[in-house]
């Protein structure tokens, strides 16, 4: 499992699905072996699943998923921590962990969590003394399920968190935006009023051969794109798809297409004209 390798793949990915999901994912790790009076089903329908319940009620700005995914049921073996928990990690708005008993898989799930996500999209969780939690987690926030108003409380925590993540969002989105040249933008906006009509068609300089928006001049328009696509690339908008020719009689074909995060940049950028593009 190499978490960086996964980060600088997938991390894109993952910031495009948490915009356009119709409802928020919550990942959860807990124990999910009995030992003294601590039942891991129960503490997951009684606690866990009944609080994302209540936090729907809440009015979020998002649901949420129900039932949240449990990490035990993508990896059996509470000591293997998986490149599909780490992807779930990821893609999941939220992450609630237990911390009860000290799981050695839960506190390494935790420290994933902690490098790939924002403090408002962690919950942590626990019964009995905090005190003696891990020294590195301990002076986190941690709210007690065996005590209170539990359910109500991890409600609270998520909802909190769910209007925090939408600004953060955003604030992420505006930033790309005004990271690019307006050149970049341009091309965005060609690649998907080009997308609507010709669904399958890729961005390349003969797509712009006839368009002065760039420039006037076809060698300086042509130099202009280059440079916007590598922009885009550079930033993940943009990727490049290469096919090689069969034999050596026809070229080799290559065009750039819209990553999963460029198709979002598009229609959050433009809602009303190019929203519908897919």
């Amino acid at each position: 499992m190499n978490a960086d390798r996964i980060w600088r793949e997938l991390s894109n990915d993952a910031l495009a699905h948490q915009v356009e999901a119709s409802k928020y994912g919550v990942f959860v790790a807990m124990p999910f072996r009995n030992q003294f009076s601590y039942r891991s089903d129960d503490v997951f329908s009684q606690v866990i699943e009944a609080a994302v319940i209540h936090a729907n009620a809440l009015q979020p700005p998002r649901q949420f998923a129900i039932p949240p995914t449990r990490s035990d049921k993508l990896a059996p073996n509470a000591a293997e921590i998986t490149e599909e928990i780490v992807e779930r990690i990821m893609f999941d708005h939220f992450f609630i962990a237990d911390l009860t008993l000290a799981n050695q898989g839960v506190l390494v799930e935790v420290g994933v969590a902690l490098s790939l996500k924002t403090p408002c999209q962690i919950i942590l969780i626990a019964q009995g003394d905090l005190r003696d939690l891990h020294f590195d987690i301990k002076d986190n926030r941690v709210i007690q399920y065996d005590r209170g108003n539990p359910a109500d409380d991890i409600a609270r925590a998520l909802v909190e968190g769910a209007k925090k993540f939408e600004s953060f969002l955003g604030a992420r989105m505006t930033t790309l935006r005004k990271s690019l040249s307006p050149q970049a933008v341009y091309l965005l906006n060609l690649y998907g009023r080009m997308r609507l009509t010709q669904p399958g068609l890729s961005l390349h300089v003969g797509a712009v051969s006839n368009d002065t928006n760039l420039s006037p001049d076809p060698r300086v328009r042509e130099l202009v794109f280059n440079s916007a696509a590598q922009e885009l690339q550079a930033k993940g908008l943009l990727e490049l798809e290469y096919a090689v020719a069969d034999d050596w009689k026809n070229p080799d074909r290559f065009g750039l297409h819209a990553t999963s995060l460029g198709l979002v940049f598009i229609r959050q950028t433009w809602p009303r004209s190019l929203g519908s593009m897919k």
